[in-house]
């Protein structure tokens, strides 16, 4: 007889043996439970499981290892991007699946559950080569976004279950559409996440795919090839839905609008998790706390960087208000380290919110044990200097100066300003590094379009609005013909909205100042001076003006740039 798991649960209930378990023991049993099921599913233990495939050309031939190509730029290229899209989603809970390049051709692009491997097909690589590697995330994505979504587990349980009603009838439900959909929804976002941009050639890439294998319009367990193309249409545009939130949570964030940004991060994670969104929604607690502390408090610039202008003295209402945030903080930056236990950053931030609270003990041991150490292992440079620059605050704060100076002093010698600004303050009283000026500058016309203007009759997109939650609206206007979108944010409580208008992407608009698409950050700082704030993204970084920003990719040029206001609503 086979003992699985699910035959050992059903006789524990039988016989009543977790009626003599504690609440708690019953609980973690449960968990244990569900978390082994899981893993048996998705490793093929117990169910007759084989392979989820963007598209299958009929072939029942096993996937076999031994036409793996190995050895081969091609290879390689296609590991470097599927090891970016892994990193990028921050999920190790489970077993990573391990990618392969194959010459076969029956799946395209397929995860295998028994064997834990995702397959990408070198004929569907090569009809990728013409949309470049976006394409190949996309593919990849999609079968990485099967397994975080547990695509596997309905028929696992239909399979267990075959003998009863209720496994026949989700048996014969067809979920494939609801699956594929989803897996191009979330792996379009994923792709995103991971540095490839908008990828809006779903259909196209699924069109060329059939041409390329010789396939027909219609494939058995399949939507017809006019419909799956329609739904990478409507996926492409739920995903730019998405993506313009995420947008709108890093404007929000780079403008001091913590609290706003927190909600819109909180809207993605329903749809999306992974150990960024986590940690952001960590950042901008941290960054409101920072809002209700006072300029004693704040001495030293930690890791987490404000323009601390407008603080005031810190009432007991707002010490409250300030620990329940860092404490809020320090529960999301858990919740990023559960995702990935080796992500460095986390535990820095969470240092600091430590720092922060006061709990100078618990600060000192994330700071020097798990955010540099980890950080060494993991290679995460800046956090390793970050982190040694929280451990002198700490001991400039107990009073040690000598060796808060020996740290300060050499972070700054490896091009650290926070180290600078710190040393300064340590040695002067006070920074001698001035604040970057915040000079008043026009708003730059795009398509004879200012905010200004804009905003005395603002417009919106009625199947654009998304209903952030029952306080925050998130509103969109843009138009195919014009070279410029607006986002705004409807806040209810404050009765403030928060206007952006950016130029879109590949578009060649320059500012009044001839800043535009393809300038580098030494051009704008050239131009424009330091920016007063910055923000790190997944593609880059935003620089903040006056009224005005800039978003830099990762080489540090310019993709989008725009304009920004707030203005209280008349209604």
């Amino acid at each position: 007889m086979k003992y699985t798991t699910l035959y050992v649960f059903k006789n524990l209930i039988k016989f009543k043996i977790l009626n003599q378990f504690s609440s708690a023991h019953r609980s973690a049993f449960f968990i244990f439970f569900a978390f082994y099921h899981f893993i048996g599913i998705a490793s093929g233990q117990e169910t007759g499981l084989s392979t989820l495939s963007i598209i299958s050309t009929g072939d029942s031939t096993q996937t076999s290892s031994a036409n793996n190509i190995n050895d081969s730029a091609d290879y390689d290229k296609v590991k470097s991007i599927y090891d970016k899209l892994v990193s990028a989603r921050g999920d190790y809970r489970f077993p990573i699946p391990t990618v392969f390049l194959r010459s076969e051709v029956s799946r395209v692009a397929s995860i295998d559950y028994d064997k834990l491997e995702i397959v990408l097909e070198q004929k569907a690589f090569q009809a990728c080569k013409p949309f470049g590697d976006a394409a190949i995330a996309f593919l990849l994505g999609h079968e990485l976004t099967h397994y975080y979504e547990k695509h596997a587990w309905k028929s696992g349980f239909a399979t267990e279950y075959k003998d009863l009603k209720v496994g026949r009838e989700m048996k014969s439900v067809n979920d494939q559409v609801a699956n594929e959909t989803q897996a191009d929804y979330l792996g379009g976002f994923l792709a995103y996440s991971a540095g490839y941009g908008m990828f809006d050639k779903g259909g196209e890439i699924i069109k060329a795919m059939y041409s390329s294998y010789g396939l027909g319009n219609q494939l058995p367990g399949y939507p017809s090839l006019q419909d799956r193309v329609e739904l990478a249409k409507r996926s492409s545009a739920k995903i730019e839905s998405l993506i313009d939130v995420f947008e709108m949570a890093n404007f929000l964030s780079a403008i001091g609008r913590y609290a706003e940004a927190n909600e819109y991060y909180k809207y993605i994670l329903i749809q999306y998790q992974s150990r960024e969104i986590y940690n952001n929604l960590g950042v901008t607690s941290v960054m409101n706390a920072l809002q209700h502390l006072d300029e004693k408090e704040l001495k030293y610039k930690y890791v987490v960087e404000l323009d601390l202008s407008s603080h005031g003295s810190r009432d007991a209402s707002s010490a409250a208000k300030a620990d329940n945030l860092l404490r809020e903080a320090v529960k999301y930056f858990d919740s990023a380290i559960s995702l990935d236990p080796n992500y460095a950053p986390a535990y820095l931030n969470k240092a600091t919110a430590y720092a922060l609270l006061g709990d100078n003990v618990r600060a000192k041991f994330y700071a020097e044990k798990e955010a540099t150490e980890i950080g060494i292992k993991g290679n995460f440079s800046k956090t390793v200097i970050d982190a040694s620059i929280l451990k002198g605050i700490l001991l400039a704060k107990e009073g040690n100066t000598k060796d808060a100076k020996t740290i300060f002093e050499s972070a700054a010698s490896k091009g650290s300003e926070l180290a600078k600004e710190n040393l300064n303050i340590l040695t002067n009283g006070s920074t001698t590094v001035k604040s970057p000026s915040r000079t008043q500058t026009p708003q730059d016309t795009i398509n004879k379009m200012t905010l200004v203007s804009f905003a005395r009759k603002p417009q919106f997109l009625q199947d654009k609005v998304v209903q952030i939650n029952q306080n925050l609206t998130f509103f969109q206007y843009q138009i195919d013909s014009l070279n410029f979108k607006i986002f705004y944010n409807m806040n209810n409580e404050d009765r403030l909205i928060n206007y952006f208008m950016l130029t879109k992407t590949g578009k060649d608009i320059k500012t009044s100042k001839r800043i535009g698409i393809g300038d580098t950050l030494d051009d704008i700082i050239k131009i424009y001076g330091q920016a007063y704030n910055r923000i790190e993204t997944p593609q880059g970084l935003i620089m903040i003006y006056d009224n005005l920003f800039f978003v830099l990719g990762a080489d540090n040029k310019v993709v989008k740039w725009g304009n920004f206001m707030s203005k209280k609503s008349l209604f």
